[in-house]
């Protein structure tokens, strides 16, 4: 049951019964006493004296919001406050109604709980209207007007016309009248607890618990008084008990909000200014009326070089550097006559002599009756300031000097192309005078066919796709001459990146475009020149091919007629790389790996019957090599793959043959090339000297390998597990021939 309750209103209520022992006083005890032996002794004295402490307590809400309305932040209070003047003279009223007080004569018995109802309505009414107004505008005079018309009714009602309606009656008690007002008053107070806990981060935590607190008491206590039979009863001593108790916890709520919270925050914002003067980069200062020192922080000892007691004991006038000493005392002067705030930058100067700038500003505090009674004031180091001002003044000095003696065009613009400041320089290049360029834009200078180009850059400039333009651009001079410029361009923006003006960096470049020109043409030409010389080489090798074929015609000896094809063959592989050198786009250099390509094609054309089963793997990577490596290494591919298809595969079975050429470094980082060619044939004879033989072939692959690219050979022939011969393998290891200077 009691988890229930606590899902329905999320509440600590602070109850005597749940309160810890230690935390209940001898006052609490002897007040419980005190009242349970005022009410056996004589029950008016006891509803006298807990009326009299409630109504005290409604007039101190009353005065505590009233007095504190302008800095409550909850105008729930406000409302609570006001409306509680009406509660508080309805219970006095009430009290003094009261059976056997004989005050009121001529009223019956039914007058006292009458008043007691008018007091309950206007406080459950100003409970509810405060929860619903919370946080919102709300015109305390109109909500006033309203409770206080109610009361003001109530009473004439009452007293006047005595057409109240009944609510006790002497041997019966309570009438339905004041039953059913009962629980709409609890109905009224629970609604405003359930308005009050949707908004329960909006008040500390002890308030909102005693609001709590205060509704639930007072709920419980409206029920108690709904079924009471006498006036003197048990039900009314209990009732009146969960008023005083309910009006304890209203009382916190008012007390924490309107009183104790004000001070302790009061308490904590002087400790806190207090931190703040004390800690604070600047110096701070109080001077009385006549500019006497009385109050100074540690900053101001630390920026006047001074101790807070000498501060303190000389005026503080004194520490102004000597040359600054008339103008700050005539302006200090005006400050004390006029009460104007003083406001200047000047020079201190420490006893040991070190001068600082300072920035001081002083303010006039003044009465009520606006009469001056002191000064504060703050002092702001600003020698760092001083500094770089005096920097950026010698800076900009020194831009203005590097900006009109530049070397190079150098021109501002605005975004639309105006110009808004050019150098001599940009004036020489372009034709014009100072006063002539500032009449035209930097879009008149641009060649037409530039035009378009340029203007999409510089949007792109200026949306931010780019930060700045390095482009190259034909520009017209006043005399009409075009010339080439090397520009570049960039954007200055302002402090929030809206785009202020172009600066452009201009140089003519007239004379090395004329020059890359005339290169360009010679270049070309000598490109022509060389292919047209590969090309007449490759003709003339072609022509000797021809010669020697016509003369092998002639002869009958097979012998010699092999020597000459083997000629005609290395012919062939030197005019192939004349073809390759003529067709490449470089003409210095051709891709290897295309140029073996080409080989093998070519001894298949040149071998069609032997080389038939024979398949060629080449695994080369695309190296470019000039003529002086390509010729010899062209060679000796030709040599060592010729024997392979003569010599590798006597039977003419199938065979293969495997080619590999890439880039490679030793251990020390210098670069070499590997060229491997192995087959899978009948390998090396066994009394073959190799590297001595006699043989034409292999004096040509030694001699070119060791001399042309000075590199080193290896003729191995592959094993297999059984120990025959699985094939030949050549390896040459070499560099790109380097041409001696004066060859």
């Amino acid at each position: 049951m009691f988890n229930e309750l606590k899902l329905f209103l999320p509440i600590r209520l602070t109850l005597p019964i749940t309160m810890k022992i230690s935390k209940i006083t001898a006052i609490n005890l002897a007040l419980i006493i005190g009242l349970i032996l005022m009410n056996r002794y004589n029950f008016l004295l006891f509803h006298s004296f807990i009326e009299g402490v409630c109504i005290v307590i409604s007039i101190g809400i009353f005065m505590v919001t009233v007095n504190s309305a302008e800095k409550n932040r909850y105008g729930f209070f406000s409302i609570i406050g006001y409306c509680y003047l009406f509660v508080g003279i309805t219970d006095f009223i009430h009290m003094l109604g009261y059976k056997g007080m004989n005050i009121f004569n001529g009223f019956d018995i039914s007058f006292s709980t009458q008043l007691w109802i008018v007091g309950r309505y206007i406080e459950s009414l100003s409970f509810l209207i405060a929860s619903i107004s919370f946080y919102r505008k709300i015109n305390i005079k109109y909500i006033t007007s309203i409770i206080s018309a109610i009361f003001i009714t109530s009473l004439i009602s009452i007293f006047y016309f005595h057409n109240f309606p009944i609510t006790f009656i002497e041997g019966r008690g309570v009438t339905a009248v004041k039953s059913y007002s009962e629980y709409l008053i609890c109905l009224l107070l629970g609604i405003s607890m359930i308005l009050i806990t949707k908004r329960k981060d909006k008040f500390e935590t002890k308030v909102y618990q005693n609001l709590m607190s205060f509704a639930m008491l007072a709920m419980i206590g409206e029920f108690v008084f709904s079924s009471y039979r006498d006036l003197y009863s048990l039900e009314n001593v209990i009732g009146h008990y969960f008023k005083l108790l309910s009006y304890y916890f209203l009382y916190n709520a008012v007390f924490v909000t309107g009183i104790k919270t004000p001070y302790q925050l009061l308490a904590k914002s002087r400790e806190k200014y207090q931190t703040l003067t004390r800690f604070a980069p600047v110096g701070i200062f109080n001077l009385d009326e006549a500019g006497n020192m009385i109050y100074t922080n540690l900053r101001l000892s630390e920026i006047s070089g001074l101790i807070r007691e000498q501060i303190n004991s000389v005026s503080w006038l004194e520490a102004t550097y000597p040359i600054d000493k008339t103008t700050v005392n005539n302006q200090w002067k005006n400050t004390i006559t006029s009460g104007m705030q003083f406001n200047m930058e000047y020079r201190i100067q420490s006893s040991s002599g070190k001068i600082t700038w300072v920035q001081c500003l002083i303010d006039a505090l003044k009465d009520e009756e606006n009469n001056v009674v002191g000064f504060i004031g703050t002092v702001t180091d600003i020698t760092e300031r001083k500094l770089a001002v005096e920097l950026m003044l010698k800076g900009e000095k020194l831009y203005k000097i590097t900006f009109e003696n530049a070397p190079i065009g150098i021109a501002h613009t605005s975004i639309s192309g105006r110009f808004l400041r050019v150098n001599d320089r940009f004036c020489q290049i372009i034709g014009y005078t100072k006063e002539e360029i500032f009449k035209i834009t930097r879009q008149s200078l641009i060649h037409p066919e530039e035009m378009d180009q340029d203007q999409t850059e510089i949007t792109r400039l200026i949306c931010g796709e780019v930060k700045s333009i390095g482009a190259e651009q034909r520009y017209i001079r006043k005399d009409k001459r075009v010339i080439y410029a090397s520009l570049k361009i960039s954007l200055f923006s302002k402090y929030n990146d809206s785009a202020e003006y172009l600066i452009v960096v201009f140089d003519d470049i007239t004379k090395r475009k004329e020059t890359e020109r005339l290169v360009h043409k010679s270049l070309k030409e000598k490109r022509l020149l060389l292919g047209e010389i590969h090309h007449r080489v490759k003709n003339n090798l072609s022509i000797v091919d021809g010669l020697l074929k016509m003369q092998s015609l002639k002869v009958k000896d097979e012998y010699f007629k092999g020597l000459i094809f083997e000629c005609q063959s290395r012919i062939a592989s030197i005019a192939l790389i004349h073809e390759k050198l003529y067709q490449s786009e470089s003409i210095a250099e051709i891709n290897f790996k295309l140029y073996i390509d080409s080989l093998i094609i070519k001894l298949r054309n040149t071998y069609s019957d032997d080389i038939e089963r024979i398949k060629f793997n080449n695994m080369a990577d695309e190296i470019y090599f000039d003529i002086d490596t390509a010729t010899p290494l062209g060679l000796i591919i030709n040599e060592i793959l010729t024997n392979a298809v003569k010599h590798a595969f006597p039977d003419r079975s199938s065979g293969v043959i495997d080619i590999f050429l890439y880039q490679i470094k030793d251990d020390y980082g210098s670069q070499y090339y590997e060229l491997i060619i192995k087959d899978n044939g009948a390998g090396f004879p066994d009394e073959l000297d190799l590297y001595k033989s006699e043989t034409l072939g292999l004096r040509l692959i030694n001699g070119l390998a060791s001399t042309q690219l000075n590199g080193q050979i290896l003729f191995e022939n592959k094993r297999r597990e059984s120990k025959t011969i699985s094939g030949a393998e050549i390896k040459i290891k070499f560099k790109k021939f380097t041409r001696v200077q004066g060859e």
